[in-house]
């Protein structure tokens, strides 16, 4: 599921940086090759994305009414925030202000 999903973000920072992403930097660097810039960014930047076209095309609502609806029973809180509860579950600190843009003014 969302591995598959971050798999995407990885090849398309293989596609744009090469082998600056690849296996090569860590026999370099004996281990080091890990680039914030070249690894982490791209894979907010494509979740940030993803979630942007799902509130588009309607299915972000959607999800958080149903997920939302659920947990805000079972914990009284608001939809959105039992929404982003679930969420963290799945993605990582990084990605959920993607997903509450949304809500905030």
């Amino acid at each position: 599921g969302v591995h598959k999903v971050m798999a995407y973000s990885d090849a398309g920072s293989a596609f744009i940086f090469g082998s600056l992403v690849g296996p090569k930097m860590d026999t370099l660097f004996d281990g080091a090759g890990f680039i914030f810039g070249f690894r982490v960014l791209p894979a907010i930047i494509f979740v940030t994305a993803l979630v942007s076209i799902l509130y588009y095309i309607g299915v972000m609502g959607i999800l958080i009414r149903i997920l939302g609806g659920i947990f805000q029973k079972a914990l009284n809180i608001s939809k959105i925030e039992s929404f982003v509860a679930v969420t963290t579950i799945f993605l990582g600190q990084n990605e959920i202000p993607a997903i509450v843009k949304p809500f905030i003014d």
